[in-house]
């Protein structure tokens, strides 16, 4: 899965992309095995579903207080 994972992240970034979204519940268990940084696996940034919720949630509790 990781090695999947890492060859749609090459084919986004050499579209242009500067980072990708991991859109899925389950698949993101995987994105231990291609952290950003290590240059022989991983080189686009990354979100995750509960990065983005988590994000999403801190801004509307900092609008709340």
């Amino acid at each position: 899965m990781a090695d999947l994972m890492l060859d749609s992240a090459r084919r986004l970034q050499a579209a242009g992309a500067a980072f990708r979204v991991c859109p899925d519940n389950t698949i993101h268990e995987a994105m231990p095995l291609v952290r950003p940084g290590d240059a022989e696996r991983d080189e686009l940034g990354r979100l995750t579903m509960d990065e983005l919720v988590m994000g999403v949630f801190r801004h509307a509790l900092a609008q709340a207080r």
